[in-house]
């Protein structure tokens, strides 16, 4: 036993001799590969630093590859040289040894893993300065187009604002003018990115080129809200125009429908009963004074009857209010229309009685005609 003892200890000491032979090396090898990973992330750091200068970040580019290239083949190495020692640790004769170096091996076999994953991105450096090289002249030429559109957009909603304020339809005008300009401008830029989508393969380009497209969208959705207000705007100034129409209607009812009524002043004036001709000439008076009020209101009902149709068609709050104000108009109307029949119906009366008046005379003229040329019959004879 005391035998079989000695020999495991001095296996022991023979395997940690070993290992401590190999884990100075070992250690140094994984720095030396962790000091040239950090040096190419600090030179990968000079490609930004030199911001628009093209020369200058070539330059960067060159010297960031070179020093990735200086990293990756010291990972390489101390990789090489850790899974030899690795290999050669497995054939300790003392477990506990053996133990010992996988774990203190397979700690710095993790720190080149996580030194080759911070290497991996930098290894691409001209690859993603390439990218990024087209996706700057890509930008460009985008916004080049892009950012007049967005100045159209601009005017667009000024203008929009400017007729909200003072509706009138000169302003109108201008403002579907410049929103039309506007949308059509953001059209063309739509059209020209989606062109360049289906050329530009997956990278930086194409993500640039996307929020491009998510800014003109933006664009596009402002213009349909300006869109939006004009036509509710362009309503609002239909609606004052019909309103006034439909005003202006009514207003010719209420006078026609008042010259009717002082047509009527001849019966209004205290005297019992009128000559004949004056009452005849004065019942023709209202007659005409009727049909034109008559007329009057025909337009004025079909105009306001239109009308109301044409308002439902409108944006919710240009479409109450005109229909609030033209059943309004359809009202007074209403009340007018029953003062003319009231004055209809007078004036049928008043021509019934001078028309039996009338006949009246006519055969009291007659039967005197007959009387006198009765007596000249007689006196012949």
């Amino acid at each position: 036993k005391a035998e079989i003892s000695n020999r495991q200890r001095l296996s022991e000491e023979k395997d940690a001799n070993a290992l401590a032979e190999i884990m100075p090396e070992a250690t140094q090898k994984t720095n030396l590969a962790e000091d040239a990973v950090e040096k190419a992330s600090i030179t990968a750091e000079m490609i930004e630093a030199s911001g628009e200068d093209l020369d200058e970040v070539r330059q960067a580019v060159s010297q960031t590859e070179q020093a990735a290239q200086e990293a990756q083949k010291s990972i390489g190495e101390a990789r090489i040289f850790l899974n030899a020692k690795q290999a050669s640790c497995r054939r300790f004769a003392s477990e506990a040894v053996k133990q010992r170096a996988i774990t203190e091996l397979g700690k710095l076999q993790h720190q080149l893993q996580q030194a080759q994953n911070k290497l991996n991105p930098i290894k691409n450096c001209r690859q993603e300065f390439t990218q990024r090289a087209a996706a700057q002249k890509l930008v460009a030429e985008t916004l080049e187009k892009l950012s007049p559109a967005e100045v159209d957009v601009d005017r667009a909603e000024e203008a929009t604002v400017m007729m909200s304020e003072s509706p009138s339809k000169e302003l109108m005008h201008q403002a579907e003018v410049a929103v039309s300009k506007a949308s059509e401008h953001l059209a063309k830029v739509m059209k020209f990115i989606v062109t360049k989508k289906a050329t530009v393969p997956q990278g930086m380009p194409r993500e640039e080129l996307q929020k491009l497209e998510d800014r003109a969208k933006a664009a596009q959705e402002r213009v349909q809200q300006l869109k939006n207000q004009q036509k509710e705007g362009s309503e609002k100034i239909v609606c004052a125009t019909l309103l006034k129409e439909a005003g202006d209607k009514l207003q010719q009812v209420a006078e026609s429908i008042s010259k009717a009524a002082d047509a009527e002043a001849p019966f209004l004036m205290g005297v019992e009963e009128l000559p004949l001709e004056e009452t005849l000439s004065a019942v023709k008076g209202c007659e005409a004074a009727a049909t034109s009020a008559n007329t009057a209101v025909s337009i004025a009902r079909m105009f306001i009857a239109t009308k109301l149709v044409e308002a439902k068609r409108f944006s919710p709050g240009p479409s109450a209010e005109a229909q609030e104000k033209l059943k309004a108009f359809q009202a007074e109307l209403e009340t007018h229309i029953k003062k003319l029949t009231q004055l209809k119906k007078s004036t049928a009366s008043r021509k019934k009685g001078a028309t039996m008046k009338e006949a009246e005379v006519e055969v009291a003229r007659a039967e005197e005609l007959v009387k006198a040329m009765g007596e000249a019959v007689s006196f012949m004879v």
